[in-house]
């Protein structure tokens, strides 16, 4: 049964165009106010009845009630039989209900066979389709297809091409390649549409198919030409597989298909090529594009094989191509600099950093913050804190170059860790002054500075700054602080300060730090700190064997059988392990000194303490 709706309504907009022209008559004639009014009220409601009163409604009033929001299930199975009512309640309704409506009429034994128009079936047969993979229900949108095969229909090129392209330009990935492998199945079915292969290839790739996109791929060169947007997610697809070789072919194949050789896929299969390792293959794709010409190498292009040179530690090779880029008249940036900055910085050669500086200020390149933090990284690597203070001198003279966080945590360690503690003051006041708060990476810097110093005074000082300031200690800088008050023989403060700061900081300090500790007094001969440093040790975590092997190994060197039995103590009350052949060694060695009642309290440990045969 074909569906046709004819319904007209010419002569009430007609009417309501006479009215208002009527209207507009009156009014250059001078009538009556009032009738003008009415005849206004009149044409808007003949308008509104011409816009309203659609064809869709107007043929709804065969079956009930005109509904306009929401198509109900109700009705006698004959109506929904009748595609001329199914196909209307179709277009009243959006999203989901459609699908509802649908199987509704299927409930009631309508089939697809019934819609005679093959392009109307097919925007049916969209809709539903689409309606389905947007509300996530995939298993409904293949239901459709389903039905189509049941009733002997054949499934069109034209609707899998439009449900293909408009999956996939709603980044329906997975749901687009499980309808055309439905779809598929069928032997008999072709597709010979370039743009859907095309769409199918963008499917597989966002779906991470590589394999499929190969496929996928062959067939769009069968049915038709890719194009430079074909063809470069086929070079994504060599980037995730990290074939470099698929991506040269790829690039080689490009004049055949009739594909311009654009600067974006040179510098896609170089990229691939450098990621790779293969920087001979990615200079001579190089050597090709400069042949070119028309800039088909730019800045990008010898940026990333410089970055290649540069991670391979060839510094040498990364300047020359430096050198190349400017013979070519590519452009260096800031992030050419960079790398080439980087590179000397991060290989063998620091000392390369003055003449690379030199190069940068001879090409007349824009300095920027981070460029400019860079070559004073390189100076303090190199121990030139002379040339980096000068860089800094000069970023604050500019507005584009001023120094930033990491600026001044370089310049702070830098000249700490050559003893010059009071510039890094300095350095830390002018910081301030610039409205930046120096973290726990510039403090713990600043008590390296001290320790070389001896000044621990001034650490008590700054750290005092630190906490006030809201910023949290750190494991490192408790290293530090005990590494300094143990060099200062002030282990009592060292002893103290671990008593106390972690917990009010909420810091578990490492063992490593206590280890420290401990060994620092037992080298200063101070028996009862080194108990006292071992107790607050097995408060935040159990020593294991190893730990008691090198502290007892060094009390029996120095012969502190005292402090060894009090730890042996110690560590028997916490079940702490300590190995057999540690124990026999203090026992034997402080037998030979005629420590008798050291040698019993260590004895006592066999009987309450947890021994182990192997330290781990």
């Amino acid at each position: 049964m074909a569906v046709t709706v004819t319904d007209t309504f010419d002569q009430d907009a007609n009417f309501a165009a006479e009215t208002y022209l009527a209207a507009f008559i009156n009014v250059i004639y001078g009538a009556r106010t009032e009738l003008l009014f009415m005849a206004f009220i009149f044409a808007a409601w003949m308008a509104r009845r011409a816009v309203t009163m659609t064809p869709e409604r107007n043929h709804l009033k065969k079956y009930g009630k005109s509904q306009t929001k929401k198509a109900q299930p109700g009705g006698s199975a004959s109506q929904w039989r009748d595609p001329a009512f199914v196909l209307v309640q179709l277009k009243l309704v959006q999203d989901s209900r459609c699908l509802e409506v649908y199987k509704t009429a299927v409930a009631a034994g309508f089939q697809l066979t019934q819609i005679r128009g093959e392009d109307e079936r097919n925007d049916i047969m969209l809709q539903l389709v689409i309606a389905a993979v947007r509300c996530s229900r995939r298993e409904d949108a293949l239901r459709i297809f389903k039905d189509a095969r049941d009733c002997g229909l054949t499934i069109s090129e034209k609707l899998v091409t439009s449900v293909v392209k408009i999956c996939a330009s709603r980044s329906l990935f997975h749901d687009c390649l499980a309808i055309y492998d439905y779809v598929a199945e069928d032997p008999s079915f072709e597709l010979t549409e370039r743009t859907a292969w095309s769409s199918l290839l963008y499917c597989a790739l966002e779906a991470n198919q590589n394999k499929r996109c190969l496929e996928f791929f062959e067939k769009l060169k069968q049915y038709g030409m890719p194009s430079a947007k074909d063809f470069g997610a086929m070079v994504r697809v060599a980037q995730s597989d990290r074939d470099w070789q698929l991506a040269l072919r790829l690039l080689r194949s490009l004049p055949e298909r009739g594909v311009e050789n654009t600067a974006h896929i040179h510098n896609s299969v170089l990229s691939i090529c450098v990621e790779q390792g293969e920087l001979e293959e990615a200079f001579k794709l190089l050597k090709e594009m400069e042949r070119k010409g028309n800039g088909t190498a730019d800045t990008i292009t010898y940026n990333v094989l410089m970055k290649g040179y540069a991670k391979a530690g060839d510094i040498e090779r990364c300047t020359q191509t430096y050198e190349r880029m400017r013979q070519h008249g590519a452009k260096a940036s800031s992030v050419t600099q960079g790398i080439l900055l980087d590179g000397v910085i991060s290989g063998s050669e620091p000392n390369n950093v003055g003449r690379i500086f030199d190069l940068i200020l001879r090409d007349g390149c824009q300095m920027n913050t981070v460029l400019c933090t860079t070559l004073i990284k390189g100076f303090t690597r190199a121990g030139e804190m002379a040339r980096a203070m000068d860089v800094y001198d000069m970023m604050k003279k500019d507005s584009n170059t001023l120094p930033d966080m990491v600026t001044y945590a370089t310049l702070i360690k830098g000249n700490c860790d050559t003893n010059r503690l009071d510039l890094a003051l300095k350095l830390l006041e002018e910081m301030q002054q610039a409205g930046l708060k120096p973290d726990e990476v510039v403090y713990n810097s600043l008590f390296s500075g001290c320790r070389f110093n001896g000044n621990v005074a001034l650490c008590k000082k700054l750290y005092a700054d630190m906490v006030s300031s809201g910023t949290k200690p750190t494991q490192a800088i408790f290293s530090n602080l005990v590494c300094l008050h143990a060099e200062s023989r002030c282990l009592g403060d060292a002893i103290d300060m671990l008593a106390r700061e972690p917990a009010i900081h909420e810091v578990v300090p490492a063992q490593r730090v206590f280890m420290q500790l401990i060994s620092c007094c037992i080298r200063e001969r101070q028996g009862r700190r080194t108990v006292r440093a071992y107790e607050l040790m097995v408060k935040h975590s159990v020593p294991q064997a190893d730990a008691h092997h090198s502290i007892l190994g060094l009390c029996t060197r120095l012969n502190m059988f005292d402090t060894a039995s009090g730890i042996v103590a110690v560590a028997a009350k916490r079940g702490a392990p300590i190995d057999r052949a540690d124990l026999k060694l203090v026992m034997e060695a402080a037998d030979k000194k005629q420590k008798a009642h050291q040698v019993e309290c260590i004895r006592e440990y066999y009987e309450t303490g947890k021994i182990v045969e192997k330290r781990t």
